[in-house]
């Protein structure tokens, strides 16, 4: 009893442990008394027993609750047969021997080059027999002139027997071309330049021929349809085959003929 009493008044938390254990365990003694001695008609009782009547029990719940049932659906079962394979039948196809011809094959052309150094070699034979002037292209004026270095003097010298698109002319928008033409044939390189009967025209230019290899330039733009033929006598050693050259290049419509095939250039 007296380690009791010393163990109250130590701690006030164990105090205050005990007395609410005490409070709670008398709590529940008097509500079973109250439920145990309490009359069977009354209030309580009567709210009481209705509580539990409305609380289900699992057998009912078991009972009630329906359980779905699964239906198998059986689906029919899709039978694959093979493809029937078939057979295509082609035409015999009659093999039709070749027809025989009599007509020769035509004789493998030369080349371009070729062709265009034999021309101008042929075409030379027309050039009077002279002492050629040796010199180096060093400008293009236009289509049929240009400016050559002979012995250490520049000369302007323009080409005999043939004319090219000047200003006026239906074919003047072909002037820049012919140029071009005639700086790839002579630019820069060494030609041989050939008098007819006149040596200078009334502008002090050079009238020649010019052979610059082979190829002899006058004739050589005429052929391509570069430039066109112009005689001026008594310049005029070569006007008939300059002729011919230029009415080749018009019916192949070479150069300006293309643009311009009716055109007459004087």
């Amino acid at each position: 009893m007296r380690n009791l009493i010393q163990f109250w008044k130590k701690d006030l938390i164990n105090k205050f442990i005990l007395l609410i254990s005490l409070a709670l365990g008398l709590s529940f003694l008097v509500v079973l008394y109250m439920v145990l001695s309490m009359p069977r008609d009354s209030l309580f009782s009567a709210l009481f027993k209705q509580s539990r009547n409305q609380i289900p029990t699992m057998a009912a719940v078991w009972t009630e609750t329906p359980i779905p049932t699964v239906t198998m659906v059986v689906f029919p079962s899709a039978t694959r047969q093979p493809p029937t394979p078939t057979r295509t039948t082609f035409p015999t196809a009659t093999p039709v021997p070749p027809t025989p011809t009599s007509t020769p094959e035509p004789p493998t052309a030369l080349p371009s080059s070729a062709t265009a150094t034999l021309a101008s070699a042929f075409a030379a034979n027309c050039i009077p027999q002279s002492e050629p002037e040796i010199g180096k292209v060093v400008d293009i004026v236009d289509g049929n002139t240009i400016k050559v270095l002979i012995q250490g003097e520049v000369y302007t010298a323009r080409y005999l027997g043939i004319q090219v698109p000047q200003v006026g002319d239906p074919t003047e928008l072909y002037a820049p071309q012919s140029a071009y033409i005639n700086g790839t044939l002579v630019f820069a390189k060494e030609i041989r330049l050939f008098k007819d009967v006149t040596d200078k025209d009334n502008m002090g230019r050079l009238l020649r021929y010019v052979m610059q290899g082979e190829t002899f330039i006058n004739f050589e733009l005429i052929r391509t349809g570069n430039a066109t033929a112009l005689d001026t006598p008594p310049d005029s050693a070569c006007a008939s085959v300059f002729q011919e050259a230029e009415q080749s290049a018009r019916q192949a419509l070479l150069g300006l003929w293309k643009y311009a095939p009716t055109a007459s250039v004087p």
